[in-house]
């Protein structure tokens, strides 16, 4: 319950977060000159955790990636992506960069012979588009993965703690039923007990009679 009530709010909450990313083209200097780059920023996130999603995301599209540490670009090679490469493979080249806490990325597509701009087909700029638009929530999928996971490895350890409390309260309870028993068999014990010290406090009554009247013929 609690797990489910954890993933209703992330999930509200990072669509609100996200909702308002959009895409953004303009003429910017990379390392093979000046192209158009479609960018798009990523709320509530990190440059290091962005980029290693980035790779992996490319990797579901054949693609190889490599940064770049001079330029600070992410190269991939030969990326199969149908709505941009519209069957022909495409080399990408992108950049991360941290604003606050949340992160800009720049993408360059280079179709092979030229790099996507608005002089290509509408397509397959739309297809760049939702390109980034799809990563974005990747990245979002994967911020809520891992603090559900973090939130399971908290509810976890309050799992075990219980278990260890059932199993307490029924050593307890065992404990007192075994304690109860014991109280009630001396009790038990206790009445009888009661009984011999009356039968033997007259015996010794008696015999006490016996004795004195032993005694008292002594002295006759």
């Amino acid at each position: 319950m609690k797990k489910q009530l954890i993933i209703s709010f992330l999930s509200i909450f990072l669509s609100l977060s996200f909702s308002y990313a959009q895409v953004d083209s303009d003429n910017r200097s990379m390392s093979q000159g000046n192209h158009t780059a479609y960018m798009i920023d990523i709320p509530n996130t990190n440059e290091k955790f962005t980029e290693n999603i980035w790779k992996k995301y490319l990797r579901g599209f054949g693609g190889r990636s490599k940064k770049n540490r001079r330029s600070q670009e992410i190269f991939t090679s030969s990326a199969q992506i149908s709505s941009i490469g519209k069957g022909r493979k495409v080399d990408l080249y992108a950049i991360f960069e941290q604003s606050g806490d949340e992160v800009s990325l720049s993408l360059w597509v280079d179709l092979g012979d030229e790099f996507l701009s608005k002089k290509n087909k509408n397509s397959q700029v739309q297809g760049a588009e939702n390109f980034l638009e799809d990563f974005v929530k990747e990245v979002r999928r994967e911020i809520v993965r891992l603090l559900v996971k973090e939130e399971e490895g908290i509810l976890g350890k309050f799992e075990v703690g219980m278990r260890r409390l059932d199993r307490d309260s029924t050593r307890f309870e065992r404990e007192i039923e075994m304690a109860e028993a014991k109280i009630l068999k001396n009790m038990e014990k206790l009445e009888e007990n009661r009984f011999a010290r009356e039968e033997m406090k007259h015996n010794i009554d008696v015999q006490q009679i016996t004795v004195d009247s032993i005694k008292s013929l002594q002295h006759n």
